[in-house]
Formats: C-alpha cells, structure tokens, sequence
C-alpha cells in the first residue's frame, strides 16, 4: 500500500493541482491505482491492520519534523502485515 501526489499543470500559466493516488496489491498480486477523491473512503477490513495504522498515523502526528515519512505495508498472508 502506498499513497502518491501527483502534481498536473493547469492551463498556459504556472498554476499546478495534486492529485493523490492509493496503490494497493492484492493478494492474487495485482495492482490497483485508484485516485483519493474527497468522495472515496478506504478503510482497512483487519481490525489488527486499522489498529496498526492508527498507531503509525497517531506516531506521525505527534513528531514535530515537517520531514517526509514514508510508509511500506507487506500483505505476508490473510490477516497479518508488517511495517518497514
């Protein structure tokens, strides 16, 4: 699982927009790509997975660094992730 900003120019001018996109692999191996909208909401279905993300999400909001972190998740098997 990765998300990606995707800078698009707009018009002859200078003007940009980001475009973020969600790119997940599925256990057959497949990737998707799928564009984060205002109206799309994507939530874990592992209760273990949604309580480690929140424990990552939660880390990275109380770091005061403005630096970049990046997040890797592993689909090991049904039900079991880890972090790199």
């Amino acid at each position: 699982m990765a998300i990606e900003a995707r800078s698009e120019k707009i018009g002859a001018g200078d003007a940009t927009v980001d475009h973020f996109y969600l790119t997940l692999i599925a256990a057959s191996g497949a990737v998707r790509v799928i564009e984060l909208t205002p109206q799309l909401s994507v939530r874990p279905l592992d209760g273990n997975l949604q309580g480690q993300l929140d424990r990552y999400l939660e880390l990275l909001s109380s770091t005061h660094s403005t630096g970049l972190r990046h997040l890797t998740l592993d689909a090991l098997d049904k039900g079991s992730a880890s972090y790199r």
